[in-house]
């Protein structure tokens, strides 16, 4: 991997004010290929990326002049667009903007966003500052989607989406994708506390870990609320080429690269449902699987080795509030988790 962070763009026209103010989940938006921006960074965008390099740890003079340095990693998908129609309320209208997606590497600039995403989440809550940093720390391994306007003049309003001109060690993430070794020693804190709790919730687990101990991934994704299903499918195909890449290539040596061999993926995913009744409805894609809050892990959990199975765990945030959390456990071999990817992308 090279030490200049690599990006690439991917632009959505809609309205500034469309998208993640609505907790319902989105439909399906139609996406078609664009073309590769073959235009040259200016210098501006060389210094920030240098700039957030230094800031990730990594330093150039490290490397020998000597020691061919492994393949960088491979750019991110090819640009894609989609549209939606001007959104119309009663009390104004709000032309279309062309917003740019923008898929990153993982950086200590995204620590704060990525901890607010974890803080929700009952399993993650005890062992959050260890999961946020190791999340972080794993840059082989891990995208996020930030976010940038192209429209001429056009600025965000929403409370949702910050000003574009922010922090660049603090920086917004519109979601992320990552995958995590269950046999991590250096996450043995979060995964020991965490398996225990679910396989109490579900037996089946424990058989399922038992056979790849040390070859199987925990899918961890979060994002807010309607970013476009078509950017989706492009941060989770990301998530796959850095396993490839990292397999062979990743830093760490091969101690490092052994995490990556994946054969096995655990599918913990926040189930859809009223928080008051905590009732839910099934899946329209598979009998077994109830809706999920992230449409595209439905198309993974139909495909568990063993029956998916719903439970409810409580906790506390980082105030001590009581928190609730309704999930959906799966598990899935590595074939299954790429035909469930493919086959959320044929549908955006």
């Amino acid at each position: 991997m090279t030490n200049q962070q690599q990006m690439q763009s991917l632009s959505y026209e809609g309205s500034a004010s469309e998208g993640v103010a609505s907790n319902e989940r989105s439909p399906f938006k139609s996406g078609t290929e664009g073309e590769d921006d073959d235009d040259d960074e200016d210098s501006s965008s060389d210094d920030e990326a240098m700039i957030l390099a230094e800031n990730a740890g990594w330093d150039e003079s490290d490397s020998s002049d000597d020691d061919e340095p492994p393949p960088a990693k491979k750019s991110k998908s090819n640009t894609t667009s989609t549209s939606s129609s001007s959104t119309t309320t009663a009390a104004s209208s709000t032309k279309n903007q062309l917003v740019e997606f923008n898929l990153e590497e993982m950086g200590p600039h995204f620590s704060t966003s990525l901890h607010t995403f974890l803080s929700s989440s009952p399993l993650f809550t005890s062992s959050l500052p260890l999961l946020t940093s190791s999340i972080i720390s794993q840059v082989s391994v891990g995208t996020v989607v930030s976010q940038s306007l192209s429209a001429s003049g056009a600025t965000l309003t929403s409370k949702y989406a910050p000003d574009m001109n922010e922090d660049p060690l603090h920086r917004t993430a519109f979601a992320f994708s990552t995958l995590l070794n269950t046999s991590d020693t250096e996450l043995t804190n979060f995964f020991t506390p965490l398996l225990k709790t679910l396989t109490s919730h579900c037996p089946s687990l424990s058989s399922f870990l038992s056979k790849s101990p040390s070859k199987t991934g925990l899918l961890i994704t979060r994002s807010m609320v309607n970013v476009p299903h078509v950017i989706i499918h492009s941060l989770q195909k990301n998530v796959l080429e850095d396993v490839t890449w990292a397999r062979s290539n990743a830093e760490g040596g091969e101690e490092e690269r052994e995490l990556y061999k994946f054969n096995r993926v655990i599918v913990l995913s926040e189930v859809d449902c009223d928080v008051k009744s905590g009732k839910y409805s099934y899946s329209t894609y598979s009998s077994n699987t109830p809706e999920l809050k992230r449409v595209e892990e439905e198309f993974i959990m139909k495909r568990s080795l063993f029956k998916p199975v719903v439970f409810e765990e409580e906790g506390r945030d980082g105030g001590g509030q009581k928190i609730k959390g309704m999930y959906c456990l799966g598990g899935v071999s590595w074939e299954g988790f790429l035909e469930g990817v493919e086959e959320f992308g044929s549908m955006v």
